[in-house]
């Protein structure tokens, strides 16, 4: 991919043949330069609104699990989270300032490909941004403890619907 989608997305179809739909929405959403999330960033005031976006709630109730989870885990210092899919932060915001005691072990890995993207997140999570880290794909550092959260992200896994 080096031009527009406009031009990618035909050149795509003469190189391979017909584009499954999957490839499609790859495309469509992730263009390096006119992909859907490369030229907006879904929140407030955006296309569409998510649950974490709403109202601090959803994340204040997020912290709750991750706690119990953290705990579960006998307390990791650090501990981390890794969010796919997290669009403003809002998610992180709300659970970060409700995290009570695993506040200093919890650390947060947004999973973000897009420059843009990542510079709102960092200004939504203003100070707590010091305990958040960013990275393009899933994986990238390894941690050693914590959980993977994707609320509402899209997935570009292949399958074959059943009959």
């Amino acid at each position: 991919m080096t031009g527009s989608l406009i031009e990618d997305l035909p050149g795509a179809i003469c190189s391979t043949g017909p584009l499954p739909f999957v490839d499609f929405m790859r495309l469509a959403l992730y263009h390096p330069s006119d992909g859907y999330y490369a030229t907006r960033v879904p929140g407030h005031g955006s296309d569409y609104r998510t649950s974490a976006s709403i109202t601090p709630w959803f994340g204040r109730l997020v912290a709750r699990h991750l706690e119990a989870m953290w705990e579960a885990l006998g307390a990791p210092d650090p501990f981390w989270v890794i969010e796919v899919g997290a669009g403003l932060g809002d998610l992180a915001a709300g659970a970060m300032e409700a995290a009570g005691p695993m506040s200093d072990a919890l650390h947060w890995r947004f999973v973000e490909r897009f420059d843009r993207v990542r510079s709102w997140q960092r200004r939504r999570l203003g100070t707590a941004a010091t305990s958040a880290e960013w990275a393009p794909r899933l994986g990238e550092p390894p941690v050693a403890a914590g959980c993977v959260l994707a609320n509402e992200c899209s997935t570009t896994s292949r399958s074959t619907p059943s009959k």
